[in-house]
């Protein structure tokens, strides 16, 4: 009997995939557990339909990771930063605060999880080389400039 898996199932397929199984199991065990569906012509329509429009998700995906990239590509993002005594920073600089400073700066919004900040830290202030991690293959380069506020002692 044909099926389409609805979940992963050890030693007969993955989710999604249509497998032949035996009439028992299919009609005793995945069936009546909603892990699987008969493969009728309705189900595999429904099921041909979905994966399209999954394809079309990804690929709508990956042409906007690329116009972001080609946007960010190369670009600097400053900070300006209060400082503590000696010129050191309170606290470190977050992948929050850079994507904040990006969609500020660039008008283009980033997830704080893409972006890869230094193993070390941003503890002080120069400059940091990132890396922004758009799509699977679409990685880009920036750099990160830490600068002191300066402000005027009465």
């Amino acid at each position: 009997m044909k099926v389409i898996l609805m979940s992963d199932v050890k030693g007969s397929g993955k989710k999604g995939s249509v497998v032949n199984v035996s009439d028992g199991y299919a009609k005793n065990f995945l069936i009546p557990k909603k892990i699987a569906v008969e493969a009728t012509q309705q189900a595999l329509t429904e099921l041909n339909s979905k994966k399209q429009a999954e394809e079309h998700r990804e690929d709508m995906e990956k042409q906007n990771a690329i116009q972001i990239a080609n946007t960010l590509k190369n670009k600097t993002v400053t900070i300006t930063l209060e400082s503590g005594k000696n010129g050191k920073l309170f606290g470190s600089v977050t992948s929050q605060n850079v994507s904040d400073k990006i969609l500020q700066i660039y008008g283009v919004s980033v997830d704080k999880k893409k972006i890869q900040l230094p193993k070390e830290g941003v503890k002080s202030y120069g400059t940091y080389n990132i890396k922004v991690k758009l799509y699977p293959e679409i990685i880009i380069d920036m750099s990160l400039m830490l600068t002191e506020q300066n402000e005027a002692v009465d």
